[in-house]
């Protein structure tokens, strides 16, 4: 029996609502309901059919799409709301076995159609349920917002909790728990009416950001695609707030493998300089069987790279002076994609012949500046044509002797045709070679940002990496 049979959406709903289904719970568990506080009951309720719907989302997703759909075809009554469905699930079925897969979860066996019907008996006027229920506060509040449910009968149970939780006077992790469900995270892109899909997130993430803020009455949240949540003022952390969290809950693929042009965001690239590219500048090392021992690897063959060590700034790892005491100074470690100068302490530095370099114990910068180019992300993008965006740093680390280098990453953006296809990617790992990498080179963003590092055992002095956005013509593997 699939798990979004007609009881299950109703005990789910109603436990939710602390409103137990005849039946469904012992008498010592409806006498601990009665006495419970709304806190007390509400939450680990709330939590466990939030996990419920979490753990069974793809039918979800089937259930909500089957009625958009049968809406689409404008349905006017229950039976031909199942009709509909049944119509539209066929026609899916014709797209190739992925769709079959996808779409043939049993959707007429769930019944929404008679579970809204119950909802409707259960909540309805005239219904009586127990007297305890009835003089809750959280009972009262919910009663008609589960009936409004039922009378529309349109909405699938993912967007009921949504739109109940969203009206209910609790703690705000109550009510973004709600609104973790009401993203659609499954191929959010993948139909053909990208704009309709895109301008579907945008109102789901503004009825969000109101809900889980307070800026708007909860009612106002009812109101998605009426155009009335877009002219809200919202500040704009919060809004990066719901980004960062929209994007860590939509339902992302696996990497391809293989190679892939990518677009290194300004933090990724900033990580990928100062974890990989700065230990291996270090003067100290360059002996034996080191990569940079080689003359021909100083070589970057990289004319867009030029990289200075300046401690001058107020960034994080600036200084005045360094370890000897002499006057911190900017140098140029890579100036047109050639290595000029090693990162070391000042003598170390004077004795094979390098400028002294500002402060450093230890082979590392203080403020290293990689220089801007002149384009713009966008361009970056279209530059590619085809690959991935990549963004969120996580880790990095290089071996030294043969320079492979690993960039851990919290997600990948897909590219298509020089714009974002809609397609996300998961946690990866850009791995391959650091000179290959730098010498594929082909576009800096004219912006970039500033990372703080050098917390690790491998780099234990504190200092900061300003980097832009780097293009690379495909030959490192994302995994």
């Amino acid at each position: 029996m699939s798990p979004w049979d007609r009881r299950r959406v109703i005990q789910t709903l109603l436990g939710a609502a602390a409103l137990p289904l005849a039946g469904s719970c012992s008498g010592a568990a409806r006498r601990r309901t009665r006495s419970a506080t709304e806190p007390e009951i509400l939450e680990p309720l709330v939590r466990r059919a939030a996990d419920e719907l979490i753990a069974t989302y793809p039918q979800a997703s089937v259930l909500m799409r089957t009625i958009d759909a049968a809406r689409a075809e404008r349905s006017a009554d229950e039976h031909s709301l199942d009709r509909g469905a049944e119509k539209w699930l066929r026609l899916r079925a014709k797209n190739g076995s992925r769709w079959r897969e996808v779409w043939t979860s049993r959707v007429t066996d769930v019944g929404i159609a008679e579970a809204v019907a119950d909802l409707r008996r259960l909540l309805g006027p005239g219904r009586r349920t127990t007297p305890r229920s009835r003089d809750s506060d959280h009972g009262r509040e919910l009663e008609p917002v589960l009936t409004t449910m039922a009378d529309q009968a349109l909405d699938g149970p993912v967007e009921a909790l949504f739109t109940a939780l969203s009206q209910l006077p609790s703690s705000r992790l109550i009510r973004r728990t709600a609104r973790l469900e009401s993203i659609d995270r499954h191929d959010l892109f993948i139909d053909s009416n990208v704009e309709r899909k895109q301008r579907f997130v945008n109102h789901r993430l503004t009825a969000s950001v109101v809900a889980s803020t307070g800026t708007a009455p909860a009612e106002a949240t009812t109101a998605v695609g009426a155009g009335s949540l877009e002219g809200l003022a919202i500040p704009r952390k919060q809004l990066e707030e719901t980004e960062s969290w929209a994007l860590a809950l939509l339902t992302a693929r696996q990497a391809p493998r293989g190679p892939s042009s990518l677009v290194l965001s300004s933090p990724v690239s900033a990580l990928l300089f100062g974890a990989c590219l700065a230990p291996c500048l270090d003067g100290s090392t360059w002996t034996g069987n080191s990569a940079f021992a080689d003359d021909a690897n100083r070589d970057l063959r990289s004319p867009l790279l030029t990289i200075t060590d300046d401690p001058r700034g107020r960034e994080y790892g600036s200084l005045h002076f360094d370890d000897e005491g002499l006057i911190a100074e900017s140098t140029t470690l890579v100036d047109a994609g050639k290595v000029t100068a090693a990162l070391g302490r000042g003598r170390s530095s004077r004795a094979r012949r390098y400028r002294q370099p500002g402060g450093q114990w230890r082979g590392h910068p203080t403020r290293m500046v990689v220089g801007p180019g002149a384009d713009s992300l966008t361009a970056l993008m279209q530059r590619v044509g085809s690959g991935i965006l990549v963004e969120g740093p996580i880790a990095a680390s290089i071996d030294r002797r043969t320079l492979d280098f690993s960039v851990r990453a919290s997600r990948g953006l897909g590219i298509d045709k020089g714009t974002l296809s809609g397609r996300l990617y998961g946690s990866l790992q850009v791995r391959g070679n650091l000179l290959e990498l730098l010498r594929a080179v082909v576009a800096l963003s004219a912006e970039g940002a500033t990372l703080p590092l050098g917390l690790s055992t491998e780099l234990p002095m504190p200092f900061s990496v300003q980097a832009p956005a780097v293009a690379t013509s495909g030959f490192v593997e994302p995994g």
